[in-house]
């Protein structure tokens, strides 16, 4: 048979911590046995959140995936995700509800699927959410939980209840509503022998605000939420002082009586898990791949992020390849052994981008300025700032810098996005961001509709001028020509606020805001451009 031309590709499959996904598998296979259970408490119990702590890049969301896949793919579960967004905290809100959403999402899927089981699951949870919250709590919602359309038609005729409320009694009211309407979406999905697991990627960049959120919800869960919700949440542990958000509502959680949290901590890789994923990618026997996994082991200190960079480089540059003689992967031990890798993950990762064709780094570096992903719709506007950006695509997904999911590109880990954009020098990001928030600019100005939304994020979607006004803003004032131009991009952050206040969304109103006033000069108070001064102001 012919021998595939592709490179086996490490960090595809995953490897070790048995004891931490054994663990974290006993606490839903206990879930299920008490919920199955004849002698049910009329009693709620705690409900179980799973905190999973690690440094970056140690393999904290992979191993959650594991055990996620293995619930969903395996058990019937519900899973759904979320990742927050370095430098993106107003934008947590988005994230919150797109995490959410999926839902409802899930119910519209059913809906329309040929499977008579799955259509009358859908009707049934469908009924019993519209008898719990009404059509007009419904329609309230669906700001934050926009699927909500597409599983009852869009039939609601939503007037917005905060009346003449001010911005800190309307964010209470809603949140107090989102909390209760969210704890009736899930129970009625719950209530039909669903389980469902709430996942939380990166909670040391989320908001206050959303953590906050999220951490009211699990306090206020049902009975039947305490026993078919699970809640894990992943953070990075040398990122959260004593006195972050998350660690004070940790803090909270853990003296609560209606939560009942678990700590995994994931560590380093073993020799062995090391050995094993060589052996299982290779398809070699375990002698063969022992003094490989030692030296690797050795140069990475077992960090999942590094064992595999390295690896997937050893295979590029063929110092690993594949030996038509012997017919299987062969290696010199000495070239392997003399490799420098002293300046540790963030280095080689630099290391693998400087060796890349020019073309290739200038498009990653594009790309990074987006943050961990982007859209593939906007990658098509894109091409009229780099032509061949798309094309170039193929050839970072299969050296797996790139994933690609659905619609989306994504870096492979956000370490390496991190790298790649912190790599360029100050001057040379802000005229990125510049040419950027320019080109998204006009796009919103001469759109015919205004509404037009990418993701921007993981779980994340951005309107185009909030787009355009997160890379304006990156770029600062001081990139800006003059006090004609300074003016356009306080106007297109007010537009942006307004935005955002509109859905309530008022951490993200007050962030656009805020960002609108830096762009205004003292003289402009006084100036005939007080309408937005004082809009913005």
């Amino acid at each position: 048979s012919p021998i595939s031309t592709r490179l086996p590709i490490f960090g595809e499959r995953y490897f070790g911590r048995k004891e931490e996904v054994t663990r974290l598998i006993e606490i839903s296979t206990n879930m299920e046995a008490r919920a199955s259970s004849k002698e049910k408490e009329a009693s709620k119990e705690a409900l179980n959140a799973v905190f999973v702590s690690g440094v970056a890049g140690s393999g904290k969301s992979q191993f959650v995936q594991t055990v996620g896949n293995f619930l969903s793919e395996g058990l019937g579960w519900i899973v759904i995700k979320s990742k927050f967004e370095r430098g993106m905290e107003h934008g947590s809100r988005e994230i919150v509800s797109s995490m959410f959403d999926q839902i409802i999402a899930y119910l519209v899927r059913m809906k329309e699927s040929e499977m008579p089981s799955d259509v009358a699951f859908a009707k049934s949870a469908s009924k019993s959410i519209l008898d719990a919250l009404g059509g007009d709590i419904l329609s309230s919602m669906v700001d934050f939980l926009p699927s909500i359309p597409s599983l009852f038609g869009g039939i609601f005729n939503y007037q917005k209840s905060s009346g003449n409320m001010t911005s800190m009694q309307a964010a209470e009211y809603w949140n107090h509503q989102c909390i209760n309407s969210l704890t009736k979406i899930l129970d009625a999905v719950l209530e039909l022998d669903r389980f469902i697991m709430i996942v939380g990627d990166d909670l040391q960049w989320a908001d206050k605000t959303s953590v906050s959120l999220i951490v009211d919800l699990l306090v206020a869960n049902s009975t039947c939420m305490s026993r078919r919700c699970l809640f894990v949440g992943m953070y990075r542990e040398d990122e959260v002082e004593d006195d972050h958000p998350l660690s004070l509502q940790h803090s909270y959680l853990q003296m609560s009586n209606d939560v009942k949290t678990t700590e995994i901590k994931i560590g380093s890789l073993s020799k062995n898990d090391v050995v094993e994923m060589i052996m299982t990618q290779l398809g070699l026997p375990r002698r063969l791949v022992l003094e490989l996994a030692a030296v690797v082991h050795k140069k990475t200190s077992g960090h999942v992020l590094f064992v595999v960079q390295l690896l997937n480089s050893l295979l590029r540059n063929s110092t690993i390849a594949y030996s038509t003689r012997f017919h299987c992967y062969s290696w010199d031990h000495n070239i392997i052994d003399a490799i420098q890798t002293g300046k540790g993950v963030a280095g080689f990762i630099l290391s693998n981008f400087s060796s890349l064709p020019l073309e290739s780094q200038h498009v990653l570096q594009v790309l990074s300025a987006f943050g961990t992903q982007i859209d593939t719709q906007l990658l098509q506007i894109l091409e009229n700032y780099q032509p061949g950006i798309t094309s170039s695509l193929d050839s970072l997904l299969d050296k797996g810098i790139l994933d690609q999911a659905g619609p989306l590109i994504i870096f492979a880990h956000d370490l390496i996005q991190k790298e790649i954009y912190e790599s360029m020098p100050l001057a040379k990001r802000q005229l990125l961001h510049l040419d950027m928030g320019r080109l998204l600019g006009k796009i919103y100005q001469n759109a015919p509709t205004k509404g037009r939304t990418f993701s921007a994020g993981i779980s994340m979607t951005s309107s185009t001028i909030s787009l355009a006004c997160d890379h304006i803003d990156s770029a600062g004032p001081q990139c800006a020509r003059d006090k004609r131009e300074k003016h356009r991009y306080a106007q297109w952050n007010l537009i942006a606020g307004e935005e955002h206040f509109c859905h309530s969304n008022f951490c993200a109103a007050l962030y656009y805001f805020d960002q609108g006033v830096v762009f205004l000069d003292e003289g402009d108070f006084w100036s005939k451009k007080k309408e937005t001064v004082l809009c913005i102001a």
